[in-house]
């Protein structure tokens, strides 16, 4: 049985069962979003993300306040971060802190599942934004680069200096 509400809330626990987890299929990718800034009062969130063999990832980037976390379950996860590259296998985590530019790839034959916690919530909220721009482009990256680069700055993501 799940209990739906907020884990935030001391009081109720949240139970998820695995087909009870919203899943976003996006450009090859699959993020399961097991934990939602909702559930936790926007405080943080909880994705299992499985990225398909030799997938670029994003462009590198930087928050201003959000902090990520990557542990990595099944291969070996690309880890770009203020320009040292890091092969990270199954077991390995890395911490990338606020202003950190970082980027991820999956640069093997094989598929790469990793759980991704970000502190504060709010990237459950952007790849369901991002999945909805996708699909309403007729190309991608989109003709007008202003609806990407909005989509990233509204969920705290910035571009490196130039």
């Amino acid at each position: 049985m799940a209990i739906a509400s907020p884990i935030s809330d001391s009081r109720t626990a949240l139970v998820r069962l695995p087909e009870e987890v919203p899943t976003i299929d996006l450009m090859g990718v699959r993020v399961k979003v097991v934990v939602t800034s909702a559930d936790t009062a926007g405080s943080w969130a909880l994705l299992d993300y499985t990225a398909p063999p030799l997938f670029r990832g994003p462009l590198p980037h930087w928050h201003s306040r959000t902090e990520e976390m990557f542990q990595v379950l099944e291969g070996t996860l690309t880890v770009h971060a203020d320009g040292v590259r890091s092969d990270i296998p199954a077991g390995g985590f890395v911490l990338i802190p606020p202003g950190v530019v970082h980027q991820f790839s999956n640069d093997t034959p094989d598929p790469v599942r990793f759980l991704t916690h970000v502190r504060p919530g709010g990237v459950d909220v952007y790849f369901q934004e991002l999945a909805e721009l996708v699909r309403n482009e007729t190309v991608w990256p989109p003709a007008d680069p202003s609806r990407l680069r909005d989509l990233m700055e509204r969920h705290d993501s910035y571009p490196p200096a130039a």
